[in-house]
């Protein structure tokens, strides 16, 4: 788990140097998902034809923005 927390540490500055005012809260209440998130985006099984994608951890980023938006409305 010590891993998990601290790329969601890094994750968190990474979104904030895009301008999101991002905060730990997506990432404690969404532990699982962005576990399998991190998985996926380096999982890689060419016999099965599965690639490597981001776009579960974007999913994050879209809904840490969506978050942020509701608070401010």
């Amino acid at each position: 788990m010590g891993q998990l927390l601290r790329t969601a540490v890094f994750f968190i500055k990474y979104l904030r140097t895009l301008g999101f005012s991002a905060t730990n809260d997506i990432f404690a209440e969404n532990a699982w998902y962005f576990r399998n998130a991190l998985v996926r985006a380096n999982y890689t099984n060419l016999q099965k034809g599965i690639h490597e994608t981001t776009e579960y951890l974007e999913v994050m980023e879209y809904l840490e923005e969506v978050q942020l938006w509701n608070f401010l409305s």
